[in-house]
Formats: C-alpha cells, structure tokens, sequence
C-alpha cells in the first residue's frame, strides 16, 4: 500500500474510481475533472500502478466570525469494491488529516453521505439546510417586479456581487468571488440546469428541471421584495411543473411569506460536517478569546484536546 498525492498519469484511474462509486452524469464528470480536479491537492492509495482509493481537497476560503480560513473541502472519497472493508479508508483519512494539519490549516469541511463513516475521524455535523416541497400553484400570489435574464460567463462578477451582499450578515459562508462562479455557471449548464438574474432587485436564481419539478439549488436575495419576485418567476412555470423543491439556508424567509404553510413540506436537512485541523490556532484566531490571558471568576482556563489522528 503506497499512500500519496496523484499523478497527471493518475488522472484516468481516479476517473474510473469515480464513476464506479458516484452516479453523476457524463456531462458533471466531465466538467469536474476539466475545471475543478487537481492532482496537486488529490491523495490516492495505489498498489502495483492500481489506484484503489482517492479522494480530493478542495480549496475554499470561509468566513466564520468574521475571521476568513483557507479550507480544503474533502470530496470523491472513494474505493474500489475489492479493498472496502478493508481499511483502505482508514489509512486515506489519516493521511490526509496529517497533511492538513502540516500544510497550516486550521478547520476543514465534507458533505458527508453517512455521517457514521466521518465521525470516528472527528467531522460532525455543523450546517443544516431547509428544504421546502410543495404545489408549484401555491405560489400563485406572489408577482414579478422586474425583468430576469438567464446568467451568461459575462456575468461572474455580477453574480460574485449579489452573493456577496446577500451573505455580509451572516456567519460560516464560503467567500465566493468571480472566478468560482466562472466555474458555478459551467457546473450548473453541465447537469442541464438554468441561472437567472434579477439584477434589479439584487437576486438570482439557480435551478433544474426534473421532469414535472422545479429543484432550486440556490436561490440568493438581498430583500423580501426580490424574494417575493423570485417565487413569481417559479409560479410561472406552474403549468410546466406541478412541483417545487427549493433548498435553502436555514435562516431563510420563504416560510415566512407562503400563504398556507399546511400545504407545505419543510425539511430540515443535515448538509455539511467540519472538523478543526488546528485546535490551538482555531482558538488564537477568535478576536474575542486569548488562551493566554482568558480568565473566568479569576481563575485560568486549561484545556487537554486528545486527537487520535492529529
């Protein structure tokens, strides 16, 4: 077993590994591994020039308390079915946690599909999402009030602007600018799916159509307003679709304005796990606490983190 980071050679294994493991669709694939896939932040596990196992490490930038963390988003764990269940995963994590902690960060994040398989390398669940399913004509009050247009890639920046603003208040958001949403817009085409602005009301919408629903993957506003005007643009593809799904934060405010929340499902959905890399830098970075100098009833504050991977 040889544990260490991919090779361009690799690429097409990893590849394979992939598709046997995730039932994404030719087009996503082929938009992950031309715009997102690095081999430079992918750790594999290969025996005799196989790739076994692999996964890859995003790089994203967070804002948590006002403080912003470069994070690697851990994705595609994956393994051949020959090698599961015998510890192959095990030696991947720990390696790559040793890694992290090495190359200086501080928190790390996954979107776990069993929360089981993450928690014994120390993710737990820190983001929920809501989730709202009901009759696409439940919307049948609300209007637009202004003109859509669908996003083109000259419009990264507009988006990166509108998301921007829309998150300034809130607390543990990934910091998007224009060259992400370069890749969101090439991302949402690849599965069929639709981008919307309203740049008058400071909103956009991004979404698919699944036969006789309407599924928004993200829908950002800056108002009650444009969220009322965002709701109409989706009313008016009642005819088209009977059904709408649309997942969200969950502070949104769409379950404030619905006519008849009875006749809507919500759903609190577990969305993502994040483990700290770094107990003691997390802690020096939080402007309100130095553990050096934090006192409570005057006495001091001592505090023993055992990590059985770091």
């Amino acid at each position: 077993m040889n544990i260490r980071y991919a090779k361009p050679i690799d690429k097409e294994q990893v590849v394979s590994v992939w598709n046997y493991c995730f039932e994404d669709g030719e087009d996503f694939v082929k938009y992950y591994f031309e715009n997102v896939y690095d081999e430079n932040n992918t750790i594999i596990i290969e025996e005799n020039d196989e790739v076994l196992s692999a996964l890859q490490l995003n790089k994203y930038t967070i804002d948590l308390r006002d403080n912003k963390y470069d994070v690697s988003y851990v994705v595609g764990v994956s393994s051949k079915p020959e090698v599961r269940g015998l510890g192959y995963m095990k030696h991947l994590m720990a390696y790559t946690l040793e890694e992290l902690y090495k190359n200086g960060e501080i928190v790390s994040l996954l979107m776990a599909i069993d929360y089981r398989l993450y928690k014994r390398y120390g993710f737990d669940h820190c983001y929920d999402q809501i989730q709202y399913n009901l009759r696409t004509d439940e919307l049948l009050g609300f209007r637009l009030s202004s003109k859509l247009r669908k996003a083109t890639f000259e419009d990264a920046e507009t988006l990166s602007r509108i998301y921007t603003k829309a998150m300034e208040s809130l607390n543990g958001y990934a910091v998007r600018d224009e060259a992400y949403f370069n890749r969101f817009i090439k991302e949402v085409s690849s599965e069929s799916g639709y981008i919307y602005i309203d740049e008058e009301n400071n909103s956009y919408i991004a979404y698919y159509i699944q036969g006789d629903t309407f599924f928004v993957r993200e829908l950002i506003y800056n108002n009650i307003s444009s969220l009322k005007s965002m709701l109409a643009y989706i009313y008016n593809h009642n005819t088209q679709c009977k059904k709408t799904v649309i997942n969200a934060p969950v502070d949104d405010k769409i379950k404030l304005i619905i006519a008849n929340l009875k006749t809507c499902e919500i759903k609190l959905i577990p969305f993502m796990a994040g483990r700290v890399i770094n107990f003691e830098k997390y802690i020096e970075s939080l402007n309100s606490c130095n553990i050096d100098t934090q006192k409570i009833n005057n006495k001091y504050i001592k505090i023993k983190v055992i990590d059985k991977y770091i």
